[in-house]
């Protein structure tokens, strides 16, 4: 009976040990969560301003060069309806 009891006592400080293990792991991925987060916002908010920045700067040249602009449109346009043309000539 003594031997029971002794095994007893260490599957319940083993039980508690692991409880801790599991609480301490709980709180190192909620505050990887919390950081991982917080890199992906940081991220995106920089992302956003470069977008927003090469939309003003694209708007900009094309006020500053109206025709040059239209040039590359219009250029732009001949490239993807030659694309298109030939992807759709394969099809048949």
């Amino acid at each position: 009976m003594p031997n029971e009891a002794a095994r007893e006592t260490d599957r319940e400080g083993e039980t508690a040990a692991l409880r801790d293990e599991l609480q301490r792991l709980r709180q190192d991925v909620s505050q990887l969560t919390a950081t991982v987060r917080s890199l992906a916002g940081d991220t995106a908010s920089r992302a956003a301003e470069r977008a927003r920045e090469a939309g003003a700067a694209i708007t900009q040249q094309s006020r500053e060069h109206p025709f040059a602009s239209a040039l590359v449109l219009f250029s732009l346009g001949l490239i993807a309806g030659f694309l298109v043309s030939r992807t759709r000539g394969s099809e048949k």
